[in-house]
């Protein structure tokens, strides 16, 4: 029988699962993406959640960058130094598809084992 203690553990337990799917963000990624001038790359990311931001380390063609910012629902705005932020949206298998340079370049990052 559903009872209102039942509910109230029932709650209590999805409260304490909320933070376990927020944490999930944090990891390395493998990165692929396209520069505003068409030419492609690949490398990898470090992501590390801490509340509501995310700080990102990009590995790219000898390079390292570095930004970060606010979650939002399923979006991510990270100011890494340039301009235009990146902006990610968080799809349901964890990968991060973003945008950058004023729309006109794309990054995908899928998660790593």
């Amino acid at each position: 029988m559903f009872t209102r203690s039942t509910a109230f553990a029932a709650a209590s337990l999805l409260c304490l699962a909320l933070p376990a799917v927020a944490e999930g963000l944090s990891g390395r990624y493998a990165v692929a993406g396209m520069n505003p001038d068409g030419s492609k790359y690949t490398g990898t990311v470090d992501l590390v959640e801490n509340g509501g931001a995310v700080s990102m380390t990009w590995q790219v063609a000898g390079s390292n960058y570095a930004g970060a910012g606010p979650v939002d629902g399923k979006v991510i705005t990270i100011r890494w130094g340039d301009p235009e932020p990146v902006y990610y949206v968080i799809t349901p298998t964890g990968e991060l598809h973003g945008t950058w340079a004023g729309g006109t370049a794309l990054e995908k990052l899928t998660p790593l084992p």
